[in-house]
């Protein structure tokens, strides 16, 4: 469906009904990046030296950056956590 005839079918109450709802539970990719935040900060603390713990609201993407796309960054960035979990377990 194009926003088009989305616009056309959908009347001002059911948008207003929309926006109620989610404003009560919100949901998009804002908050699937919460929830994975959830599940993987206590696992990335436990894994990780002591030192700066990662929250859950750590891991929603910011619009703002762009995404490394470098694979050489990539790699860097892989061998820095592979380096920091197997500090973590010496």
């Amino acid at each position: 469906m194009t926003v088009e005839e989305m616009l056309s079918r959908l009347s001002s109450s059911e948008y207003s009904e929309w926006k109620a709802y989610y404003s009560l539970e919100p949901f998009g990719e804002y908050r699937a990046d919460l929830r994975t935040g959830m599940m993987a900060a206590p696992l990335i603390n436990l894994l990780s030296y002591k030192g700066k713990k990662v929250r859950p609201g750590d891991f929603i993407l910011d619009a703002d950056n762009e995404p490394v796309s470098d694979p050489e960054a990539m790699k860097l960035i892989c061998m820095q956590i592979v380096a920091r979990y197997e500090k973590a377990n010496s």
